[in-house]
């Protein structure tokens, strides 16, 4: 006498794990690089809205002094002529692990400026191929290098 298999039909068979799986891993796939690029581009906004504050606050002081800022003391409440910043806007005066941007006062003069947003080696915004560095003089000329720099200063 053969006894009859029980089947409860509870659970999952080999071939639909398999298949959930793969449609998970297809989905990561197409989402990560996505995801990558929207955090690129959001640093890379930072970094623009920092660079036109410094640049505000360089011609508020010319205004009131007839000069600009040679070093980032007034501007930035940091002494010298860089500084680094994070995905908040907050102010690093050494490289932290948190940093994104090196931000640089060339050439440091009272009667022109240059700031350039530089991405820290290390960043995710280290592997942005298309802006490389953010610039803004004080002609308020807006440039970057990189491969795409017409894109850099878009939104």
């Amino acid at each position: 006498m053969k006894l009859p298999m029980k089947s409860s039909g509870a659970g999952f068979t080999l071939i639909e794990l398999i298949i959930t799986i793969s449609i998970i891993a297809i989905l990561a796939a197409i989402a990560f690089p996505n995801y990558t690029s929207y955090v690129i581009r959001s640093n890379r906004s930072v970094a623009r809205g920092v660079l036109v504050d410094l640049a505000a606050k360089q011609e508020v002081l010319k205004l009131q002094n007839t000069v600009y800022s040679t070093d980032f003391t007034y501007l930035a409440g940091v002494s010298g002529t860089s500084y680094y910043i994070n995905r908040s806007s907050l102010v690093e005066a050494t490289q932290m692990p948190d940093s994104i941007y090196q931000i640089s006062l060339n050439p440091a003069t009272s009667t022109a400026f240059t700031l350039t947003a530089t991405p820290v080696t290390g960043s995710p915004q280290a592997k942005d191929t298309q802006c490389t560095s953010l610039i803004l003089a004080s002609t308020g000329l807006r440039t970057a290098t990189g491969s795409s720099p017409t894109l850099c200063w878009s939104k």
